[in-house]
């Protein structure tokens, strides 16, 4: 069984990730808000990409395991003519999301410090005798 963890060394997740950012690359204005995922040690910490946007045009929500980021922008006229929307979603897993406190946002750029969880640690090896 293939195990696939955004967060964790994964040469395959670094594969479909640098694919995803290739193919997008090729048609214009699907990757105008790019994020990346850096492991910081004790925590992934993520930051997208979001100009245009001010801080209260921003959600960020975490549900059945997943992290949401939303941007909604309305435009001049009354009844939001014109609105700019995005999201994107963000699987939690390996990340200890009781521990997620503040997002940041400074010059179009949200910042987030997703806490690793603990490495669960096994049994110790042990030899099986054989009967």
């Amino acid at each position: 069984m293939l195990e696939i963890n955004p967060f964790g060394e994964n040469n395959v997740m670094r594969y479909l990730e640098s694919l995803e950012k290739s193919i997008l690359s090729m048609v214009p204005g699907l990757n105008r808000y790019p994020a990346e995922t850096v492991d910081a040690g004790e925590c992934y910490v993520l930051r997208m990409e979001l100009p245009g946007f001010d801080r209260e045009d921003l959600r960020v929500r975490l549900e059945e395991g997943f992290l949401t980021v939303s941007a909604r922008k309305c435009g001049a006229e009354e009844g939001c003519a014109g609105a700019q929307s995005y999201s994107r979603s963000f699987d939690m897993s390996g990340v200890d999301v009781d521990a997620i406190e503040d997002a940041h946002y400074e010059n179009g750029v949200l910042t987030l410090a997703l806490p690793k969880l603990p490495e669960k640690q096994g049994p110790a090896p042990r030899d099986i005798r054989i009967k």
